[in-house]
């Protein structure tokens, strides 16, 4: 078994190698190794992505994300786990020894977004990571079951003519009513532009509210993000298996500045993926929050989203205690983890839902 240690200014040059393209199972595609390897954040030399391999065979790898993390007065590099995963035909694949590794070279500075349950479990028994749950909101717009059942049990394959006509039939019954949500909204003096990048005017509005925030986004880091997605409606490379996300029949980022009375009051991100959508990035004076929803369900609604997920604590109680456009909310709830020495820490800070790598998938 092999191990590659390739660091950020080695990611595009990885990506065209002869190792790389003699793989099946690939550790990163182009397009997240082109995007990664233009994070403002990262220097040359962070490490990016550990891969361990055996005569052109894919044994497991883990990506790393550089990121500046501002707990204290000056802000330290650490880095997210983008991806980790192993091959489990392998019986040593080298896995457990990737993370090792991983925690080695990131000197025990390594963040999790969002962890799945097995790696839940798996740090859940280690020692050196606070794992914390975090509760937001889902709500449904329109009824997907053809698409959101099939993938959580493959035995609703069978069945997904059936869910169509469920879902056809449910979402003509309740059509007037987001119908007449949306006129309603139509009718409110709404001012608000949306946008294809940062501009100054907002930079300078997040600048204002980002102060608590544990990552404090800026025009440069948030414009990269929109500029080098990880996510393309083309399969680039289909003679090659990537276990994560990388391809969707639709995807696009709404970027939103909100106004009233001629003054900037609100700003959101929303990514959209099949018609999927997660509210990435908030900020809003606190008297102007009902009116920054309203715009909200609004770009909700033009862009026939079917359901919407938010972990933002405002924006989440809002939706619960008050009316809204959806046919049905519930609770959501996602795991994250930081390294243990500083997780105590954490809560007197603000995460945004697009940090990590939340904002690319």
């Amino acid at each position: 078994m092999k191990i590659e240690v390739i660091t950020i200014g080695e990611l595009a040059t990885f990506a065209e190698s002869a190792l790389y393209k003699n793989f099946h199972d690939i550790p990163i595609t182009r397009l997240r190794a082109l995007s990664q390897s233009q994070n403002p954040r990262a220097s040359t030399n962070d490490v990016a992505l550990l891969v361990a391999h055996e005569d052109n065979r894919l044994l497991s790898y883990i990506g790393l994300m550089p990121d500046l993390c501002h707990l204290d007065e000056q802000p330290v590099k650490i880095w997210w786990n983008s991806c980790w995963w192993a091959n489990e035909t392998e019986k040593n694949n080298g896995s457990m020894q990737l993370f090792y590794m991983a925690c080695k070279l990131t000197n025990g500075r390594l963040y999790f977004p969002e962890l799945t349950p097995h790696t839940t479990n798996l740090l859940s028994r280690m020692k050196g990571f606070g794992i914390q749950n975090v509760e937001g909101v889902r709500g449904y717009l329109k009824m997907n079951f053809a698409v959101l059942l099939p993938a959580r049990k493959k035995e609703f394959l069978k069945l997904r003519p059936l869910l169509r006509l469920i879902d056809f039939g449910v979402n003509l019954l309740f059509s007037p009513v987001c119908w007449g949500k949306g006129k309603r909204l139509s009718k409110k003096d709404l001012d608000y532009k949306v946008l294809d990048r940062i501009d100054d005017e907002t930079a300078g509005f997040i600048g204002k509210h980002n102060t608590h925030e544990l990552f404090r986004r800026n025009k440069l880091d948030i414009n990269w993000m929109i500029d080098y997605p990880w996510i393309t409606k083309e399969n680039l490379q289909s003679d090659q298996h990537y276990a994560f996300s990388h391809q969707a029949k639709s995807f696009g980022v709404r970027v939103v500045k909100v106004y009233q009375d001629k003054h900037m009051c609100g700003f959101f991100m929303l990514l959209i993926r099949d018609g999927n959508a997660k509210l990435t990035y908030c900020y809003s004076e606190p008297d102007y929050i009902p009116h920054l929803i309203d715009v909200l369900y609004k770009q909700l609604l033009e862009n026939k989203v079917f359901t919407f997920v938010t972990f933002d604590q405002r924006i989440s109680e809002y939706i619960q205690n008050h009316s809204n456009p959806f046919l049905h909310t519930r609770k959501q709830v996602k795991t994250i983890a930081f390294p243990e020495e500083v997780s105590s820490r954490i809560n007197s800070h603000t995460i945004q839902d697009g940090d990590g790598d939340c904002f690319f998938v």
